[in-house]
């Protein structure tokens, strides 16, 4: 299977994007992938993300085999920490400073989900 370095999926409304949703750091040995995402403030709280995640792991899993996904969430991010329990994601830990990508990010969360369709 040809290695991807990140899958995107974009969210639309009315031909104007609002969100996206990322799977990166993707690991098909382990079957693994980290996810981020970010949705437009104008169209929060109204189950957009859920869905976009919630379809999005789907696609990753029936059409990637990935089934291990990761979060790391702002401890201060409440909805996304909310979003991520709504979801099926466990806390895993926590890091008081914590090197992802090329950003350092505080006081963070790690989250997983075994993905079972």
């Amino acid at each position: 299977m040809k290695e991807h370095l990140m899958e995107v999926q974009v969210i639309c409304y009315q031909k104007q994007v609002i969100g996206i949703v990322e799977a990166h750091e993707i690991n098909y040995s382990l079957r693994s992938a980290y996810l981020s995402y970010w949705l437009d403030r104008n169209f929060q709280q109204k189950g957009i993300m859920s869905k976009a995640i919630s379809d999005f792991l789907t696609y990753l899993y029936s059409s990637r085999s990935l089934k291990h996904f990761f979060l790391v969430i702002n401890c201060q991010n409440t909805r996304s920490i909310r979003l991520a329990q709504k979801l099926g994601f466990h806390l895993e830990g926590y890091a008081s400073e914590f090197q992802f990508e090329a950003q350092f990010l505080p006081d963070c969360y790690f989250f997983h989900l075994n993905y079972q369709p």
